[in-house]
């Protein structure tokens, strides 16, 4: 399958795993030929959490600093990333901790021993050796980040770094590790219709949620979450409810940065967990977007893909082509299209809640320590 097929099956599989009425013979089709497959994995992972839930399976020991575990019971993008950069900033304030993360399509993700980024080596490894994500969020956060498939190595080698602190990334299916908060995510496309992967988006029930401390919703301010959506997690958590949403407050070409220009004519590509949620970022911010590409999750867009989308772009009255800046680092290399090529300079920005969020933090602290997390 070639990666214009792959995309196009992404694209079929999103529209019916995300709309709970989608029309159309095919959807339905897939629909009942893959709810079975759904049902059965929904059941193993209730079965798995069954055996953590009555100590049948034993996590490993409690590591002796604050250790905060950010994840979703949806598969795609639900902004764990830059939340977890989000607290990593924060949580910096009392020392220098660490964020395991796994390296996801990388050859560090399977490294013996655990490949370790920081700010400053960082840019000693591309997509390939380290992943998109764990090179993110070492070069935007004062952290140590650890790669490895296996978080229970990761959490060894972050003790031995003496981490003030550690954050599990997509931790929440890692129950082997304990955590002493549990942060679950989700977006403005909430659960979609509510099937286990693969008929559905759902990593796990519903019923997951009431395991949260916290929730954070990643929102579009043109389409809030519904009460309706809100009163379905409150059927299964009384956790409290942060909302964020993105914030795009600079343009940069790799050296420069560039201030807004909104109602511009651009082209929009990107290769994250949901794309959707990007190209709305853009126009809530006054874009007028023109053309768009998805690339593959975790892989960069081809230097012919790009240059077919700039000439499609310009013939349509486009003046540039925004990515997010994890796409930016794939493509940096093969910049040679008729338009000229930029990244956001974005970061989340919590938008309600975030008294409970600097409360439940300050909670894993000593007092002399969290006092120093205060905004």
């Amino acid at each position: 399958m070639n990666p214009h097929q792959r995309r196009s099956l992404e694209q079929v599989w999103s529209s019916f795993a995300y709309q709970n009425d989608a029309p159309g013979l095919l959807h339905k089709t897939a629909k009942i030929l893959l709810a079975p497959l759904g049902y059965l994995y929904l059941a193993f992972v209730s079965m798995k959490n069954f055996a953590y839930d009555k100590k049948i399976f034993k996590p490993v020991a409690k590591p002796a600093v604050p250790l905060i575990s950010i994840g979703n019971i949806t598969v795609g993008g639900t902004g764990k990333t830059p939340l977890t950069i989000l607290l990593a900033k924060k949580l910096s304030a009392v020392g220098k901790g660490a964020v395991l993360t796994r390296g996801y399509r990388s050859s560090a993700e399977s490294a013996m021993p655990p490949l370790i980024l920081t700010k400053e080596n960082c840019h000693l490894y591309t997509s390939k050796t380290s992943g998109d994500e764990p090179r993110l969020i070492a070069k935007e956060a004062d952290a140590f980040v650890v790669i490895n498939k296996r978080r229970e190595r990761s959490l060894l080698v972050a003790e031995s770094l003496n981490a003030k602190w550690v954050i599990l990334d997509d931790g929440m299916q890692r129950r082997s590790i304990p955590r002493d908060l549990e942060i679950i995510t989700l977006s403005s496309q909430f659960v979609g219709n509510r099937l286990g992967f693969p008929a559905g988006p759902l990593r796990e029930a519903m019923s997951g949620l009431k395991r949260a401390d916290l929730i954070v919703i990643t929102k579009n301010p043109k389409k809030p979450l519904a009460e309706e959506q809100k009163s379905q997690i409150r059927r299964y958590s009384q956790a409290p409810l942060i909302e964020t949403e993105w914030m795009i407050h600079a343009l940069c070409d790799g050296v420069t940065d560039f201030p807004l220009k909104t109602e511009e004519k651009i082209a929009a590509f990107c290769g994250i967990g949901n794309p959707k949620l990007f190209f709305e970022t853009l126009e809530n911010h006054g874009f007028d977007i023109v053309q768009t590409a998805i690339a593959d999750d975790h892989r960069p867009m081809s230097a012919k893909e790009l240059a077919a989308l700039s000439i499609q772009a310009a013939r349509l009255g486009a003046k540039k082509i925004l990515c997010t800046e994890k796409d930016f680092v794939k493509i940096a290399h093969q910049l040679s299209c008729e338009l000229p090529v930029f990244y956001t300079k974005a970061e989340l920005q919590i938008t309600s809640g975030s008294e409970a969020l600097e409360r439940s933090l300050a909670a894993l602290f000593p007092s002399s320590e969290s006092s120093s997390l205060k905004p």
